[in-house]
């Protein structure tokens, strides 16, 4: 670590990140951060402050070889919660805050609002907005309702950065509006890839004085692997080790069609047969076995996000002897576990993002099975771009013959990841050590 970044007390307020949350990406998201926020700044206090109901409260994250306690502090929008955690009630609280400097009431609303009082005592704010969602490809007003954390710390004048992430695209004039005006007034901006970095770079145009954007590796490849004690997988998988293990997520999201049951994303084909067909062909493999890998997890419902549903009915689709060659990690995991498990395979298919990232940080020659542009910047991240497949463009058969094509080269991938990712590491850390260092100089 840089020696000028331990002269000052830090700390952090994150934003669009979460833990626990059911979505191992925006889990693994969480934890990479805080992860390489405590590599380059050792000691940082740590707030994520993200929608939910339990108030308060601290969780404690794996770091390396021991854990950091971080505050967890919750905000809620409905009609019935408690007014101290209502999103819009800080709002309210905050415009006080600033047109009110009386110093009495301003430590009331301190002492009442939680949220207002950890945000203003955070050295900065860093938004990542679960890593893709800083666009309306979800929907206006999930983008919008994800905007209001950042534009309370624009209000509270606090240096927002934001974090490594996808930008873009925009389907609706008023969410490209307001995105607009969070970037230009944000203090850095970093981009995940080539794309949204020229996007951002398109937002900040003509500002002044200029704005700072830069190109940061998702930090998703510093995540953590640890490996739990007993694995539950179903079938069990035979103790030898003769065989190519195969890893295989499938993404419940577009098993069920999107949040609107109806092909949501504009998939070229039908989701949910070109996953069957891929399975089918990975299972003529000679002496294969498929680990399928949910990365979105509720055990006990179903909901159109369930990854582990999706990947039960894939599975019951097929012969009883072809079921007894795939196999279900069927756990309750948290992020760094579910790494663990995918590091075990020796090639990977994936059609969650960060299911992709976990592979591809280990070494793990891997094909994205893509919905949104944010998975080929990812891949071109360790010069892999061709192995992020559009399923919006292309067709099933074509898809399942570049994954026939990309597991005979699993070998040549397998040696340019490990030329890049060290590289990627590096960068990463690189780039928050900038970011420090910057507001070492900037006064709150």
């Amino acid at each position: 670590m840089n020696p000028e970044i331990q002269n000052k007390r830090q700390s952090i307020c994150l934003l669009g990140a979460s833990l626990p949350s059911g979505n191992m990406g925006v889990q693994a998201l969480a934890a990479s951060l805080i992860t390489i926020l405590e590599r380059v700044c050792p000691g940082i206090e740590i707030t994520i402050l993200c929608g939910g109901s339990s108030g308060i409260r601290t969780e404690n994250v794996y770091v390396g070889q021991e854990w950091k306690t971080v505050t967890v502090c919750n905000f809620r929008m409905s009609p019935r919660a408690k007014w101290s955690e209502h999103l819009l009630i800080t709002f309210i609280g905050a415009i006080l805050y600033r047109i009110l400097p009386v110093a009495a009431i301003r430590r009331r609303l301190l002492t009442t609002l939680p949220i207002l009082d950890l945000m203003l005592r955070s050295t900065f704010v860093g938004d990542i907005r679960g890593g893709d969602s800083f666009s309306d490809i979800y929907g206006v007003n999930r983008f919008i309702i994800g905007s209001l954390p950042s534009l309370l710390a624009l209000l509270l004048r606090k240096n927002l950065v934001l974090l490594p992430q996808t930008y873009g695209p925009f389907r609706s004039n008023l969410a490209q509006f307001l995105a607009r005006q969070i970037v230009r007034r944000s203090k850095l901006v970093m981009a995940r890839d080539k794309e949204s970095l020229a996007f951002a770079d398109r937002l900040l145009a003509g500002l002044t004085p200029c704005r700072s954007s830069v190109l940061c590796p998702d930090v998703a490849f510093s995540l953590e692997s640890l490996m739990p004690d007993d694995p539950a997988i179903e079938p069990s998988l035979p103790n030898d080790t003769d065989y190519e293990l195969i890893g295989f997520n499938v993404s419940g999201l577009l098993y069920y069609g999107g949040y609107n049951q109806n092909n949501m994303f504009g998939l070229h084909d039908d989701y949910q047969e070109t996953v069957f067909h891929v399975l089918q062909f990975l299972l003529t493999l000679p002496n294969s076995r498929v680990l399928l890998l949910p990365h979105m997890v509720n055990l006990a419902d179903w909901t159109v996000e369930n990854d582990i549903h999706a990947s039960r009915h894939l599975r019951e689709r097929f012969s009883s002897e072809l079921q007894s060659r795939i196999h279900l990690a069927a756990g309750n995991y948290d992020q760094h576990q579910v790494k663990a498990l995918i590091g075990r395979c020796d090639f990977f298919v994936g059609s969650r993002m960060h299911s992709c990232i976990a592979a591809l940080s280990q070494g793990v020659p891997t094909v994205g099975i893509a919905y949104s542009r944010k998975f080929k910047g990812v891949f071109e991240t360790v010069e892999l771009g061709e192995a992020a497949l559009d399923a919006t463009r292309l067709a099933r058969d074509e898809i399942v013959s570049k994954v026939a094509e990309l597991h005979a080269l699993a070998d040549d991938n397998l040696a340019v990841l490990q030329n890049r990712l060290s590289e990627v590491t590096t960068h990463t850390a690189q780039c928050f050590t900038n970011c420090f260092l910057t507001y070492q100089m900037v006064k709150n």
